[in-house]
């Protein structure tokens, strides 16, 4: 039950197993959906059916957890791994890379999924980093935003407010991400004046703060005027928001792939330092062609050597 425990504190809520006559289904124990199991979504549970906690540790199904970005293309290559192999897989809902990574050390899950390389201390731990995609990092926004294009000094006045509106005179709304995010990180390497832009916002309270990526998609998606920075994984499922053209750069895959796109990061599996065969193989399957040619349609890049990008 130590596994099942590691998971409720994860995810802040328990699992259950219920008996009904047809058998054993996954549900969870409150009405909010914390976690996803790769194929069919289970039947809720008939009336009257007796619940009792189950441990993930038992139930044999590969449960994986991690940073929001890796998840879209995750969850398709989940489905497809359990299908041609029955292995089943467990895609939790967003913990961030190092709450994956914590968890993995902690042995609450399988795998974890990250969109930042190992610090040194993981590596140390044993944890062993599969890169299988590269996805853009886009400034992305509300579809009825005039701009149709945007250069850092552009951004930095958008981020520290000096630019509060948009040139048909809407509020810039932009949502920042927490301290630490692998998405802003990445530009505010390429651009140090949109880190100290950011310092500013927070300072003056300007901006509200989403976790998460899934925190970040329902405001872009509602509010005229909306902008954020963020991994381009899951643009496709939201027609309200797009990305716009950054420093002159188009974020396409084809861009992506060839280095032509500079603002991107990659996605990693990661290992515990003795993994489970079926950890092993699901690692191994997302570097397969099958794999890649399903990220390619999520909008994911194969991955391509580490390097950060520098201002045009």
């Amino acid at each position: 039950m130590a596994r099942a425990a590691g998971l409720r504190r994860l995810l802040g809520r328990p699992f259950v197993r219920v008996a009904a006559g047809l058998g054993l289904a996954l549900a969870a124990a409150a009405a909010t959906v914390t976690a996803s199991l790769a194929g069919p979504t289970p039947p809720p549970p008939p009336p009257g059916a007796s619940v009792r906690p189950v441990d993930p540790a038992d139930d044999g199904v590969l449960d994986l957890a991690g940073s929001g970005t890796n998840l879209p293309g995750i969850r398709r290559l989940a489905r497809r791994f359990a299908a041609e192999t029955g292995i089943p897989v467990r895609v939790h809902a967003s913990v961030g890379s190092s709450g994956g990574v914590a968890a993995l050390l902690d042995g609450v899950i399988d795998l974890a999924l990250a969109s930042r390389p190992l610090r040194g201390g993981e590596r140390a731990a044993g944890l062993r980093a599969v890169a299988y995609a590269v996805t853009p990092v886009v400034v992305a926004v509300h579809t009825d935003v005039p701009a149709r294009s945007l250069d850092a000094a552009g951004l930095a006045a958008l981020l520290d407010g000096s630019r509060p509106t948009w040139s048909d005179g809407t509020p810039v709304v932009f949502v920042l991400r927490e301290p630490g995010d692998s998405s802003v990180a990445v530009m505010t390497r390429a651009h140090p004046e949109l880190a100290r832009a950011i310092e500013r916002a927070r300072a003056r309270g300007l901006h509200r703060v989403a976790v998460h990526d899934a925190d970040v998609w329902p405001i872009l998606e509602s509010m005229p005027g909306a902008a954020a920075i963020v991994a381009e994984g899951d643009l496709g499922r939201h027609p309200d928001v797009r990305a716009v053209p950054f420093e002159g750069h188009r974020p396409t895959v084809a861009a992506v792939a060839t280095g032509r796109y500079p603002y991107r990061k990659r996605l990693f599996v990661v290992l515990p330092p003795r993994p489970t065969p079926a950890a092993r193989r699901f690692a191994a399957y997302v570097t397969t062609p099958t794999a890649r040619a399903v990220l390619r349609e999520e909008g994911y890049a194969p991955p391509i050597p580490a390097r950060p990008p520098t201002a045009p």
